[in-house]
């Protein structure tokens, strides 16, 4: 059952190499890069999913930004990011509720999305950070 390729994202950073070696082989998986720009903040990622998936990942996560950001009248981009994160989990947690019981293969697949989620979430949170440190330092 391990034999299955799992999701990867990887957050590029200055000298990080173009491949990830897979956690249940030792053959490399290619990466393709994606640029993401949201919330003030703009970085790559490399994924071993297709461009067209994280398009429209990226775009699911846009929309929510979009509804929440209306509903809540938030504009600071670190509370916004963290209001999106509350309302995705919401919804999983609903959705699995719906669902019923959970198999093991069901807590595995729950394991490791959320553990993607927290990446990205503390990913876009240190983009932020980054982004709004350069702002202040322009600012002085």
């Amino acid at each position: 059952m391990r034999s299955r390729s799992r999701r990867r994202l990887k957050y590029l950073r200055k000298r990080r190499p173009q491949t990830l070696t897979s956690t249940f082989s030792r053959r490399a998986v290619p990466l393709e890069t994606v640029r993401v720009e949201l919330l003030g903040a703009s970085f790559s990622i490399q994924t071993d999913e297709g461009k067209d998936y994280l398009d429209a990942v990226l775009e699911q996560l846009r929309a929510k930004v979009a509804e929440v950001k209306e509903s809540s009248k938030v504009d600071d981009p670190l509370k916004l990011a963290i209001l999106v994160g509350i309302y995705l989990v919401d919804e999983l947690m609903r959705a699995r509720a719906d669902r019923g019981p959970r198999t093991e293969l069901d807590t595995e697949r729950s394991d490791e999305i959320g553990v993607i989620a927290e990446r990205l979430i503390a990913r876009i949170d240190d983009s932020l950070r980054e982004a709004s440190a350069s702002r202040t330092e322009h600012v002085e």
